[in-house]
């Protein structure tokens, strides 16, 4: 887990298990002020590759993880909630041959 803080107030942080991001949570008062986006860059810098599944309806999250070059590669069903969940991952090598 890392954790975004400011004179030790935690802003948001995340959760990363192998390549997988378990979670990523930021703070209501602090969303669109690019807290999410330098935890995304931070774990960046040691895993060139990323994986994370995120429920279709958060439409915020989607479009979050799209501008931070993760490409939804599978879609699929939760089992626990039935919900709509799309897998997407994020390569640097792709990026890096466009």
């Amino acid at each position: 887990i890392y954790v975004y803080e400011i004179n030790y107030k935690v802003l948001g942080f995340i959760g990363i298990v192998d390549n997988y991001i378990a979670g990523i949570f930021v703070d209501k008062a602090y969303r669109c002020q690019n807290v999410g986006h330098q935890l995304i860059n931070y774990i960046k810098k040691d895993h060139k590759y990323l994986i994370l599944s995120v429920y279709q309806k958060n439409q915020k999250a989607v479009n979050f993880y799209i501008k931070e070059k993760f490409k939804i590669i599978k879609e699929q069903i939760d089992l626990d909630t039935n919900e709509v969940e799309l897998v997407m991952e994020y390569n640097h090598k792709r990026i890096e041959s466009k």
